[in-house]
């Protein structure tokens, strides 16, 4: 079984089987053409391909990030007919990641106290929170605790998001305080109540994963901090 990707620009993501990540994948190098081989003794069952009598089928992802998924990503359909010694390839319309039920993503813990003075809130429409689906609308905030001001110098730096299970994580926010991919997590910019950092972002989960921790380095600087 064979899948072809075509993107007008390069693609540097990760088209992958259902459920096998790690195991059944293709990562895209900056081509426009990427192409997912499924070969027939490693694909079924090893890649999660199943048969029922003349027909083989299986579920792929398109992920255009390598690390986590967003709404952008898709799946696929992907079925073999078998007709006498031949084969033809069919595929369905793809099912957005929006689609259908919303794939629950944990946050653990919604409010989480980095010190006696800074703590970070995941908020969906101004709350905290511990439940999302993918694509929803989240602000990720550090804040100073009541009876602390740090308006003006408090920087972050290594902002990551792992699952607290697997250990997987990826990085968000670099040892510089700059953001690693803008379209997954952007900089972190001075909160409108003036008395912290925030970054808005859309929801997005680790591959096969339900569960997300942030983390983030924090600093005071007395005289402000530089951007």
């Amino acid at each position: 079984m064979e899948f072809t990707l075509r993107t007008p620009e390069g693609f540097y993501g990760r088209v992958y089987t259902y459920g096998f990540y790690d195991r059944c994948f293709f990562r895209g190098n900056g081509g426009t053409a990427n192409v997912l081989r499924i070969s027939g003794a490693q694909g079924y069952p090893e890649c999660g391909t199943q048969r029922y009598t003349d027909t083989m089928t299986n579920i792929v992802v398109v992920q255009f990030s390598d690390y986590v998924q967003t709404g952008r990503d898709k799946r696929y359909n992907l079925t073999c007919l078998f007709r006498g010694p031949g084969e033809a390839v069919v595929t369905s319309g793809y099912i957005g990641a929006g689609s259908g039920s919303p794939i629950p993503i944990e946050y653990l813990p919604a409010e989480n106290s980095l010190s006696s003075r800074v703590r970070l809130l995941i908020l969906y429409q101004g709350r905290p929170t511990t439940t999302i689906a993918v694509g929803d609308p989240l602000t990720f905030r550090l804040e100073a605790q009541d009876g602390y001001n740090y308006v003006t110098d408090i920087f972050a730096t290594n902002v990551i998001a792992r699952d607290p299970y697997s250990g997987r994580s990826v990085q968000l926010i670099d040892r510089y305080g700059c953001p690693v991919d803008n379209y997954v997590f952007p900089g972190l910019d001075r909160s409108r109540s003036g008395d912290g950092l925030e970054a808005r972002f859309s929801a997005f989960k680790i591959p096969e994963s339900n569960f997300l921790v942030f983390e983030a380095t924090v600093r005071t600087c007395r005289d402000g901090c530089q951007p």
